[in-house]
């Protein structure tokens, strides 16, 4: 039985993963543009009607997503690609590298959208939040705008190491909680 072209050396040279679903890219055309040939066919890349300087331009900015996948110039990025003509590989994209979103709503109220599967607890522990009110048909989140703390704190216990993305567009990784010093030692 032969390994796979997950362990081909061209795969292991190149190092450059799909932007949409995260496998290696071997070819030159999926790693010049960081989407595979199957992501490429089904959100639509091959379909988009876009003068070839857009199209490099397209191709830049996926290729940025898929190497830093965080920070403000991803979801900026995102929002070209749709002003490219990309909307159905910008959400695609957008959707897979962050796990949470944090919007304003009306009168500042925050809007929290977490992609499932939900961390054990999760229910519990958005319910802690004062004034938080679950909206079941948006899937959504509404809390207060003053409880950014304890949002951050309950999304540290959670859902540490995921992306998300703040209210100002900013895409960033949650921080682990710091580790109490029990004092005592740990027996494994």
């Amino acid at each position: 039985m032969s390994a796979g072209w997950e362990s081909l050396a061209s795969t292991r040279m190149l190092d450059i993963r799909c932007a949409v679903c995260g496998h290696p890219l071997r070819d030159a055309l999926s790693a010049e543009v960081a989407l595979g040939p199957d992501c490429r066919a089904k959100y639509g890349y091959d379909a988009v009607q876009v003068t070839s300087e857009g199209r490099a331009e397209a191709n830049k900015l996926i290729y940025l997503i898929a190497d830093r996948r965080e920070g403000p110039s991803v979801r900026e990025a995102c929002s070209r690609l749709v002003e490219l003509g990309f909307t159905r590989l910008a959400a695609r994209i957008f959707e897979r590298i962050v796990r949470v979103v944090v919007e304003r709503g009306e009168n500042q109220r925050l809007l929290v959208r977490v992609s499932r599967p939900y961390a054990v607890g999760h229910h519990d522990a958005f319910a802690g939040i004062p004034g938080r009110v679950r909206d079941h048909q948006e899937r959504v989140d509404v809390l207060p705008g003053s409880s950014f703390d304890a949002l951050w704190r309950v999304l540290q216990e959670l859902y540490p190491g995921e992306r998300v993305a703040l209210p100002g567009g900013e895409v960033q990784s949650i921080p682990y909680l710091p580790v109490q010093d029990g004092g005592g030692d740990v027996g494994f």
